[in-house]
C-alpha cells in the first residue's frame, strides 16, 4: 500500500525563497521506507533561515546550437491544447531568462501533430523572438490565438538550422471574462468539454485524484454524472478508513470532503453514517493544539507521532468537520474539535501564512505557503468567521504567479485551492485572478480537455507527477453553478470586494522588489500585508538603505498600518542618543495595546534598538504567558532576544535585577507548547546562578521526562537539552527519562539516542538498575553505529565501581540553600 508522505524533490532547490524545496510541505504517494529523507528535508526546510550564498545563475542553454535538455534537468511541460510538450529553461523555479522551447514531444492527431516533432525549437510567436518568459509568452499567444485570430497560433520554429512559421490551428473560443468564471462563456466551454472528457475516463479507483475529481462532476450539477458520482460516494461509505495501517490523514481529509458535499447536494442518507463517523474519528484524531499529522494522534504516545503535524492536511480536516457538521452531525466532540482549529490557525491572521506544522508564520515563502491560507479562507467562511475570512481570501487573491505556483514537493494543493479561496473574494476577484493567472490554465489544458499536472518549472518531477486529476481545474471552473459549498455555496460571511479593493490587493502580489525604488519600499512598509512589509523591509536592508521616514513620528501614530511603517523603518535605521526614546516608549507601549502584527514587531523593534533596556519588559511578558494565549509573541520573544546555543555576552536572564521574574519567566518558557522554542531556550538556563538552578530544577525535569504540546520534530532537542543540565549536577530524577529517551523507538530516534545515551553514561551504576533494559534493546538494534553506542554505554555502566553521588532535586536544592520544606 502507497501513502502519501512528503520528499524533498530537488534538494538543490532548498535555499531559494521560492523554492519547492521551502515551502510547506505537500503529500505524496511514495513508501513509507523513504522515511529517512523525509526527516532531512523537513529539517533542512524548517531550521535554515535565510538564503544560501549567491548562486551564478548559468547561461540559458541554446537548443539551436545543439545544447540539449539535462539528463537529470527539469521535466518537459504540457505546451497548451497544441498537443506538444517540450522544454524551457529554468533556474531556481524561475523562467524569466528561458527564451526557447525545446520539443520534447507531439501527441498524434494533436494541432500539432504534423508541424512539430521531437527536437524541434520554438524561438517565437509570429514575427516576434521570445523576449521575457518563453513559457508565458507561449500561454499569452494561445489565449490570443484563439480568442482574436479565429485558433491561428504562429510559431518561429527551428529544425536543422532552418527557421521557418507554422501554423496550428486551435478551437476558437472567447477569453476569459472580467469575472471569470463567473459570466465567462469561455470558462462553461471548458468545463463542459473538461467534464465531458473526465467522465469518459471514469472514476475506477478509488483515490484521492478521483475523490477530487469526483467533486468536480458533482460542482457541475449535471444530472448525467450524479449516478456516476453517486456509485462513487457510496463505495466511498462503505470503506473502514479506521482500519488504514498507512499515512491516512490525507484518506480521512479528502473522503469526508467528498461524502459532505455530496450528501448536502443530494440529501443520499446512505453516506451519512460514514460522514458521522468519519468526522468523529477526524475530531478523536486532533492534536491539543487543534491540528493533525500524517497520521492522527496516537493512542499509545497521546499526541501526534512522527514529526509531529502538516497543516496542508489539516486545514482541509477542519473543513471536512465544518461540512459535516452542517450534515446534521451534531456532537459535543466535532463542536470543540472545530473550535480548537479555529483556535490554532487565527493565531496566523495578519502576521504571514500559515507554515509546514506547529512554526511560526511563514513571511518569506509568499502570501499562500502551499495554498494552506487559501483553504483557511473556505473554512473559516464555513464556520461565520469574519476577521479570519477576511485576511486568509485577501492573501488567496494576492498569491499570484510565483507565490502561487510554489510548494514543497509540487504545487498540487497550491493550485487545487487557488479559486476556491479566491471565490470568498467574489467575482471581480476571480476575473482579476484570472487575468493574471489565467496564462497557466491555458497552457495547462491540454487538446483533449485533459489537464496534465505540470509541477514546478525548475523540478526534474516532484510528488504528483503522475496524478490524472482535472478535476483541480474543473472545481475552479464550475464555480459559477454554486453546487458545493467548497466553492461558495449558500450564505457566505463577507459581501464581494469592491474593485478598488480587489486592486489594492492584488498588487501586494505584484511587486517586484528589486526594481522599486526607496520611496516606493519605504511605503511598501505600511501595507495591509505582512509579507509585502517582510520583503520591502529586506530589500531596504539589502540595499543598505534608509527608509524616507521618520520612524518616531510614524511609531507614534494611531492608525496602525502607520505604527508597523513605523516599528520596521525604526529597525532598518536604527535611531541614534535621544532620538532612541519616543520610538522605544511608544514601541513599549504597544506590547500592552497593540494588535498583534503590532506587537511582534514592536518586540523586533525594541530589541533592535536597545535590548538591554528591553529585556526587564520582554521577560516580564514571557512570565505572564497563559497555554490559552497567541504563543507566536512569546515565541518572536525567545527566538529574537535569546543567543542561539546560549553563547555570546549578552545574557537576558542576567540582566534583570528582579530575579524573581526571570525564573517566571523561565518556568513559562519551560512549559511552552513548542519544542523548538523550548530548544533554543535551554541552554540560557546554563548562565543561572546553582541556586537559580536549583529552584527551577523540577522543571527542567519535568520538561527533559515529557512531550512538548507542539512541534514534536524539534522535541528531542528540547528533552535531552533539559536533561544535559540535570545529568550535570547528576540529578537522580533525570535518569529514568534518559533511559526512555534511549529506548525511543520513534521519529528522530537515532538523534536522541547519541545524545541521551551519553548523558546516561556519566551516571555510572547509579543508573545499574536499567542494563537489562538497555542489554535487551541493544541484542535488537540493528544499526552497528547505534549498537555501538549501546555497548560503550553499558560498559560505563557495569564497569564502574565508584561512581560520583547522585542527588535528589529535594537535596539538590538544599545544598543549595533552600528550604524544601
Amino acid at each position: 500500500m502507497f501513502y502519501p508522505i512528503p520528499v524533498l524533490s530537488d534538494v538543490s532547490t532548498l535555499f531559494t525563497r521560492k523554492s519547492a524545496a521551502m515551502k510547506a510541505c505537500l503529500p505524496r504517494c511514495f513508501p513509507v521506507n523513504r522515511i529517512s529523507w523525509l526527516v532531512l528535508g523537513l529539517v533542512l526546510a524548517n531550521c535554515i533561515a535565510g538564503p544560501a550564498s549567491a548562486q551564478r545563475q548559468p547561461d540559458p542553454p541554446d537548443y539551436t546550437a545543439g545544447d540539449k535538455p539535462p539528463a537529470k534537468g527539469p521535466h518537459d511541460w504540457n505546451m497548451g491544447p497544441t498537443g506538444a510538450r517540450g522544454y524551457f529553461y529554468a533556474f531556481r523555479d524561475q523562467t524569466t531568462h528561458a527564451r526557447q522551447w525545446y520539443i520534447s514531444k507531439v501527441a498524434q492527431g494533436s494541432p500539432a501533430d504534423g508541424q512539430l516533432e521531437p527536437g524541434d525549437v520554438i524561438l517565437g510567436i509570429g514575427n516576434n523572438r521570445f523576449s521575457h518568459d518563453a513559457r508565458v509568452e507561449l500561454a499569452q499567444a494561445i489565449q490570443q490565438a484563439q480568442a482574436n485570430r479565429g485558433g491561428r497560433l504562429v510559431l518561429q520554429r527551428w529544425r536543422d538550422g532552418q527557421t521557418r512559421m507554422v501554423s496550428i490551428r486551435l478551437q476558437v473560443m472567447p477569453d476569459f471574462s472580467p469575472t471569470a468564471p463567473y459570466d465567462c462563456e469561455k470558462s462553461a466551454m471548458l468545463l463542459e468539454a473538461g467534464a465531458a472528457a473526465l467522465a469518459a475516463k471514469g472514476l475506477a479507483r478509488q483515490n484521492l485524484p478521483n475523490h477530487i475529481n469526483a467533486l468536480a462532476l458533482l460542482a457541475t450539477g449535471e444530472e448525467a454524472y450524479r449516478p456516476m458520482v453517486r456509485d462513487y460516494a457510496r463505495k466511498l461509505a462503505e470503506r473502514d478508513l479506521s482500519q488504514y495501517q498507512g499515512l491516512h490523514s490525507w484518506e480521512y481529509a479528502f473522503n469526508t470532503l467528498l461524502l459532505a458535499e455530496y450528501y448536502l447536494a443530494t440529501q443520499d442518507d446512505r453516506v451519512l453514517p460514514a460522514i458521522r463517523k468519519q468526522a468523529l474519528e477526524i475530531a478523536r484524531g486532533q492534536s491539543r493544539l487543534g491540528n493533525w499529522g500524517h497520521r492522527f494522534v496516537r493512542p499509545e504516545l497521546g499526541r501526534l507521532g512522527g514529526y509531529g503535524s502538516i497543516n496542508s492536511v489539516s486545514v482541509t480536516l477542519a473543513t471536512a468537520m465544518a461540512l459535516a457538521r452542517e450534515c446534521g452531525v451534531d456532537e459535543p466532540e466535532l463542536d470543540a474539535a472545530i473550535q480548537r482549529s479555529a483556535d490554532f490557525y487565527r493565531r496566523y491572521v495578519n502576521l504571514g501564512s500559515i507554515p509546514y506544522g506547529d512554526h511560526p508564520p511563514n513571511l518569506q515563502y509568499g502570501h499562500d505557503d502551499n495554498g494552506k491560507n487559501s483553504n483557511a479562507a473556505i473554512f473559516f467562511d464555513l464556520i461565520g468567521d469574519k476577521q479570519a475570512t477576511e485576511y486568509y481570501r485577501r492573501t488567496a487573491l494576492a498569491a499570484i504567479n510565483a507565490d502561487r505556483e510554489q510548494g514543497h514537493t509540487g504545487n498540487f494543493f497550491n493550485i487545487l485551492w487557488a479559486l476556491p479561496g479566491v471565490q470568498r473574494c467574489g467575482p471581480l476577484a476571480t476575473g482579476g485572478f484570472l487575468e493574471e493567472f489565467g496564462w497557466y490554465y491555458d497552457l495547462a489544458r491540454d487538446h483533449e480537455h485533459g489537464y496534465p499536472y505540470q509541477g514546478l518549472p525548475g523540478t526534474r518531477r516532484d510528488s504528483y507527477q503522475n496524478w490524472d486529476c482535472p478535476g483541480v481545474f474543473l472545481l475552479h471552473l464550475a464555480l459559477p453553478h454554486q453546487q458545493l459549498r467548497i466553492l461558495g455555496k449558500g450564505e457566505q460571511t463577507l459581501p464581494p470586494m469592491t474593485a478598488e479593493e480587489v486592486e489594492i490587493t492584488l498588487d501586494a502580489g505584484r511587486h517586484n522588489y528589486p526594481t522599486m525604488t526607496p520611496e516606493q519600499l519605504t511605503q511598501a512598509l505600511s501595507s495591509w500585508s505582512p509579507i509585502v512589509r517582510y520583503e520591502a523591509a529586506e530589500e531596504l536592508k539589502r540595499r543598505k538603505v534608509a527608509p524616507t521616514t521618520d520612524a518616531a513620528r510614524l511609531v507614534s501614530a494611531p492608525e496602525a498600518d502607520q505604527q508597523l511603517a513605523g516599528l520596521n523603518a525604526a529597525v532598518i535605521d536604527k535611531p541614534q542618543g535621544q532620538a532612541i526614546d519616543p520610538v522605544f516608549n511608544a514601541a513599549a507601549m504597544m506590547l500592552s495595546n497593540g494588535s498583534m502584527p503590532v506587537k511582534v514587531q514592536a518586540v523586533r523593534t525594541l530589541i533592535a534598538i536597545d535590548r538591554e533596556r528591553a529585556t526587564p519588559l520582554l521577560l516580564s511578558i514571557l512570565a505572564a504567558y497563559e497555554p490559552a494565549d497567541n504563543p507566536v509573541l512569546t515565541l518572536t520573544i525567545v527566538n529574537e532576544l535569546f543567543p542561539r546555543n546560549g553563547k555570546g555576552d549578552f545574557q537576558p536572564l542576567n540582566l534583570v535585577e528582579d530575579r524573581g521574574l526571570a525564573l517566571a519567566a523561565a518556568r513559562k518558557v519551560l512549559d511552552h507548547e513548542d519544542a523548538r522554542v523550548i530548544g533554543h531556550f535551554v541552554p540560557s538556563l546554563k548562565t543561572l546562578s546553582d541556586r537559580e538552578l536549583a529552584q527551577l530544577m523540577p522543571d527542567i525535569v519535568q520538561r527533559g521526562a515529557t512531550d512538548t504540546r507542539g512541534n514534536f520534530m524539534f522535541m528531542m532537542g528540547a528533552r535531552n537539552g533539559c536533561l544535559r543540565i540535570a545529568s550535570e549536577y547528576r540529578i537522580e530524577e533525570a535518569i529514568e527519562p534518559l533511559v526512555e529517551l534511549a529506548l525511543y523507538e520513534g521519529w528522530g530516534r537515532s538523534g536522541a539516542l547519541q545524545q541521551a545515551l551519553p548523558l546516561l553514561g556519566s551516571y555510572g551504576s547509579a543508573a545499574a538498575e536499567y542494563l537489562p533494559r538497555l542489554r535487551e534493546t541493544m541484542q535488537k538494534e540493528k544499526d552497528d553505529r547505534l549498537k555501538g553506542l549501546f555497548d560503550r554505554t553499558i560498559q560505563q555502566i557495569s564497569g564502574d565501581n565508584n561512581p560520583p553521588r547522585s542527588v535528589t532535586i529535594a537535596e539538590f536544592q538544599r545544598q543549595a540553600g533552600l528550604n524544601t520544606n
